[in-house]
């Protein structure tokens, strides 16, 4: 299989069922039970509690992070995107600083036509625009929808979510200051220019922005896709990708100057990882999206769940002066896919 094309995949989502890939075909729609149901409620009290045990006494920038709904529209597909609205809960629930979106929120099968594609969009930002927290949304390289939505216009879609951030020109990627955190959280567009990659002036942003952060701040870095091989599904080779050693490099070059980088944090894998390349921590967040057994690397550990009865979120939590971070599952998986690091 192709995977930059992925319409092999994409058509068994379609035909038999999203049950193969350990995902939960339509059915109740979530909101059946209400805006927050009585499970995203037990969800995020559970987590809650481990949350306030592990920030007690400590000064962190929290982020709530969800990844690749792939979500269906107008009874066309399962309707992950209602999850945004647990999300927006959580986040409120924390006080958390932001929601971060890691992109795919859509999938352009079997939302066929444009039409399809513009509702599921702007339903996305409706759900995004019901909660005060600021949003950050990194592009994915399934957000443009065949070619209809370029980077700029998702760019000004987007830009509401987020008055405070710095943005580019086009609004695509930019990054949010949390003074009081000691920390700058950067979102990117790793489909700038191509399926996946990043354009020159984007990483001269990245590059620029990244140096100028004062000293005793913390930076954390948020994309859609993982520019590394251990990111790659079992039976796919590493796709073409363009500046992405590049990008890997600056985050490099940053640390050994010593800076302070929390981590990479990505989804687009469908699955958990978490590894070091040289001084940088990176963070694969498996979220709603399928793979099939015989992608997936034998070494990774996936949660098969029914998102109409589970979510699948991250509760992401930054102490710049402990230079430590900390994942906190929030629904499927529990505790047990907790995970932290030092940076």
């Amino acid at each position: 299989m192709n995977r930059k094309n992925f319409i092999k995949t994409a058509a068994l989502f379609s035909v038999v069922g999203y049950s193969r890939f350990g995902l939960s075909q339509t059915g109740n729609s979530p909101s059946d039970s209400g805006p927050v149901p009585d499970w995203v409620r037990k969800a995020v009290s559970d987590t809650g509690k481990r949350i306030d045990e592990w920030r007690k006494n400590r000064n962190c920038a929290m982020f709530i992070v969800i990844t690749d709904l792939h979500s269906g529209i107008g009874g066309k597909g399962r309707n992950t995107v209602e999850h945004i609205r647990y999300a927006n809960f959580a986040a409120e629930s924390y006080g958390a600083d932001a929601v971060v979106n890691l992109g795919d929120c859509g999938f352009e099968y079997p939302l066929k036509r444009e039409d399809d594609g513009m509702l599921l969009l702007d339903t996305l930002l409706k759900y995004h625009s019901e909660t005060k927290i600021p949003t950050l949304y990194c592009v994915g390289n399934h957000d443009h929808y065949r070619g209809r939505f370029s980077s700029e216009f998702l760019g000004w879609r987007f830009s509401p979510l987020c008055k405070d951030a710095v943005r580019s020109p086009g609004g695509d990627y930019g990054y949010l200051n949390l003074s009081k955190r000691k920390c700058r959280a950067f979102f990117l567009n790793s489909s700038d220019g191509a399926y996946y990659g990043f354009s020159d002036k984007q990483l001269e942003f990245l590059r620029s922005n990244i140096k100028k952060m004062p000293k005793d701040w913390s930076a954390v870095i948020f994309n859609h896709y993982c520019f590394d091989d251990l990111g790659n599904w079992e039976t796919v080779p590493t796709p073409k990708y363009v500046n992405g050693k590049e990008f890997v490099k600056i985050m490099d070059d940053f640390v050994s100057e010593g800076g302070k980088l929390a981590g990479n944090i990505v989804g687009d894998s469908h699955f958990d990882r978490t590894f070091k390349r040289g001084g940088v921590n990176f963070f694969i967040t498996q979220g709603y999206g399928g793979i099939l057994k015989k992608d997936r690397p034998s070494d990774v550990d996936i949660i098969d769940f029914d998102c109409n009865w589970q979510m699948l979120a991250e509760a992401v939590l930054i102490d710049s002066k402990a230079r430590q971070l900390k994942f906190f599952r929030i629904g499927a998986g529990g505790e047990k896919k907790d995970r932290s690091a030092a940076f």
